[in-house]
């Protein structure tokens, strides 16, 4: 992925910084329109927070982002044009809740009943235009504000900890109505795996670049010198390009000097999203003994508030569950040995599905906590609820700077869907922008 014949100064048409799916695809989108793209990459792998490890047989896993749905045409279609193989998991159907901790659950299926109406009252409230115009509210003082039976209110707050991989009580109640607007889900999201891992297409989109990616190489610097030069300084080299596209979360940017500086409002807009905590686990079987049993995979928690599990197998001989850990329980969790993490989610385990996941034949771990290159929770989260306008004007860029990311997706923010339609409708913007100044020679 890395192109060797890249010297230390290089030129381009776009320089596109992160090799997550936006970055990705904004660069597959220039280089379709016959334009010259660099990618440079902080890390030493492309994806972004789509990522993969080999599990204790040799089989490659997804450890980020890694289901997709019917409702995501354009992940769907990126996964089939690759010739790739989407295998349906059963997350539909009814499943468990328990309360765990040290407390006995008196009825499983009861209290999956109970989170089922706490995700409606979620859906329902989020979808309302009353009562959230207010940006100091947060939905846990929302939720709070409404009348809800005690075991529903614990199951809304418990799901939405997990979901938004922040606390609810810090979480603006208008952002997750500005998100619900752009994720026009109809479906359950969790419908399909990739076999050949979801990280997979992200390197074969990495693959399919003219000049590949520059892997290890952090952009330090962007330095926009005229209306259209562009200077991205790394470690290793210069890249003098037309235009630049800041393919990274939000929390990110930070990490970057820019002159011009950025304007105020950017600076401002960028500075209210965070990153979340989302641990995420994949263990492994010898058979899917779970779907033997008379209700579905998946279960859900009070206690470790945010604890979602459910199928993720990959193909008939591969019986995986994947458990989630999201919230203010993963900071609590992560503070632990990696030895109590796995002997607590098996307790979990063992508690919904019997004695026999309490055996393993493997175990992976893969804590994504929030770093300098916007790493952490499934995306940035908007946490100022007074910066209404903070997508709308990340969108709008600076001069010579074009910023890309899930976060800013017209639909699907947060999804690996969402970052397709960001890095597109970023190509699609930045080659108007290049139409009157065509390629520089290679």
């Amino acid at each position: 992925m890395t192109s060797p014949e890249l010297t230390h100064e290089v030129t381009a048409d776009v320089v596109v910084v992160g090799a997550g799916f936006a970055g990705l695809m904004a660069a597959t989108g220039l280089q379709q329109r016959g334009h010259r793209v660099v990618v440079v990459e902080a890390l030493d792998r492309v994806g972004g927070k789509s990522d993969s490890a080999h599990d204790a047989l040799g089989r490659r896993v997804d450890t980020g982002g890694q289901f997709v749905c019917d409702d995501m045409p354009n992940v769907l279609a990126l996964i089939r044009h690759q010739g790739k193989r989407l295998v349906p998991v059963d997350h539909d159907t009814p499943g468990r809740a328990f309360v765990g901790g040290d407390r006995r659950t008196a009825d499983p299926q009861t209290l999956w009943h109970t989170f089922h109406i706490a995700e409606q009252t979620i859906e329902q409230m989020a979808g309302l235009e009353v009562g959230f115009d207010d940006p100091t509210i947060s939905m846990g003082q929302r939720l709070a504000s409404v009348e809800l039976a005690d075991d529903v209110l614990a199951a809304a707050r418990a799901a939405l900890n997990g979901i938004m991989c922040v606390a609810v009580d810090d979480l603006p109640a208008a952002h997750v109505v500005d998100l619900a607007r752009r994720t026009p889900l109809t479906r359950d999201e969790l419908q399909y795996v990739v076999a050949e891992t979801m990280h997979a297409v992200a390197e074969r989109l990495a693959d399919d670049l003219v000049n590949g990616v520059l892997l290890n190489e952090p952009a330090r610097s962007i330095e926009v010198t005229s209306q259209h030069s562009v200077a991205v300084r790394t470690d290793r080299r210069t890249v003098i390009a037309k235009h630049v596209v800041v393919a990274v979360p939000p929390t990110a940017y930070a990490t970057m000097s820019f002159t011009p500086p950025l304007p105020s409002a950017v600076l401002h807009a960028a500075g209210g999203f965070r990153a979340g905590s989302v641990t995420k686990f994949l263990v492994r079987y010898d058979q899917p003994f779970w779907r033997d049993q008379q209700v579905g995979s998946t279960s859900m928690w009070l206690d470790p508030s945010g604890l979602y599990v459910g199928d993720a197998s990959p193909d008939e001989d591969t019986s995986i569950l994947v458990a989630f850990l999201g919230g203010p329980s993963s900071h609590t969790w992560r503070a632990m040995s990696a030895d109590e993490r796995r002997r607590l989610l098996l307790l979990r385990l063992v508690e919904a599905y019997g004695p026999q996941a309490g055996s393993p034949i493997s175990f992976v771990e893969r804590d994504w906590t929030p770093d300098d290159w916007g790493g952490g929770g499934y995306w940035n989260v908007l946490l100022d609820g007074s910066i209404t306008d903070a997508v709308d004007v990340l969108l709008r860029g600076a001069p010579g700077v074009t910023f890309a990311s899930t976060e800013l997706a017209a639909s699907f923010p947060g999804y690996i869907e969402g970052a397709i339609n960001a890095g597109r409708a970023a190509a699609a913007s930045v080659s108007e922008l290049l139409i009157p100044h065509r390629s520089v020679p290679a």
